[in-house]
């Protein structure tokens, strides 16, 4: 018997009684998820240390920008130009779609976007003043090799912000909206996981999202580790492994900050958050991990 799978179904009928209650409207529509995305940015940025202060009249590289709507939310703080790039070239090819529809003008003269082999093919070194990595470095398999490449692309000087989650977050399994359970890399292996997913995907309850095959089912079925999750690779990090990473780059300096729970979010837990700043029972206790990597200035 599969308790994973047992407190899943609990939780998902109960949401089907109450459709209310499902706060994962943001999955229904690629355009959805872009104008989450732009909406929620600005508050978020507010979280990378100082990134605020550095992007007006910056150029900005956005390194895994998915559908773009975080890379267009840049727009807002007075930057120069942003490239958003991509491995997923489906996904380049939607945020530009996307941009053109919904986006402003301004987004349309100040961002361009590329798929990585196309920006790669191109001149880019020491091209910007600013690299973010936005809830993507849990998704590479050399976070240190992604950092490196980001150095490359800054200027003297220049700074890398990322944001990300530890493997012990209470979402790191990226199932979140299938299996739903707090925590579940901690309390179960990813076998137990995966099963779950595959069996809540084939209820009559389940809602597909757009990410999802047809049937969702399909989507899972020789997926047998969470390393390999469709669609987004997991490195399974931990802030000590991201730590090290950081001090295995080409950068200078650098720091990383764990950040706490949200009051308004989250009441209970945000009355803890001195936990998170304590060695090793932070890694189960944040809500986002933050960096900031300098590059050296040559002068």
């Amino acid at each position: 018997m599969n308790l994973c799978y047992l407190i899943a179904n609990r939780v998902h009928l109960k949401r089907h009684r109450n459709p209310a209650s499902n706060p994962l409207q943001r999955r229904s529509s690629h355009d959805a998820y872009w104008q989450w995305q732009c909406e929620t940015s600005p508050k978020y940025f507010d979280k990378f240390f100082d990134l605020r202060e550095k992007l007006p009249d910056a150029r900005v590289i956005d390194i895994g920008c998915g559908l773009g709507g975080r890379t267009c939310s840049l727009v807002s703080h007075g930057i120069r130009q942003v490239v958003g790039v991509d491995i997923n070239q489906v996904e380049v090819a939607q945020a530009q779609e996307i941009m053109q529809r919904l986006g402003n003008n301004e987004m349309r003269d100040k961002i361009r976007f590329q798929a990585l082999t196309e920006f790669q093919a191109s001149s880019n070194k020491n091209s910007f003043d600013v690299a973010l990595l936005v809830d993507s470095l849990e998704h590479v398999k050399n976070p240190t090799e992604i950092l490196n490449q980001a150095h490359s692309m800054l200027r003297p000087g220049g700074v890398c912000y990322f944001s990300t989650w530890g493997w012990y977050h209470h979402q790191a399994s990226h199932v979140g909206s299938i299996v739903p359970i707090p925590f579940a890399t901690v309390f179960f292996s990813d076998k137990q996981i995966l099963d779950a997913v595959r069996r809540v995907v084939a209820q009559p309850y389940y809602v597909a999202s757009m990410w999802d095959s047809n049937p969702p089912a399909l989507r899972w079925q020789d997926c047998s580790s969470l390393h390999d999750r469709p669609g987004e690779y997991l490195n399974k990090f931990t802030i000590r492994k991201f730590r090290k990473a950081m001090a295995a780059s080409d950068f200078s300096k650098w720091e990383l900050k764990t950040e706490g729970f949200s009051a308004a979010s989250h009441r209970v837990l945000a009355c803890f958050n001195f936990l998170s700043r304590i060695p090793i029972v932070q890694e189960v206790y944040h809500s986002a991990v933050f960096g900031r990597l300098t590059k050296a200035d040559k002068s």
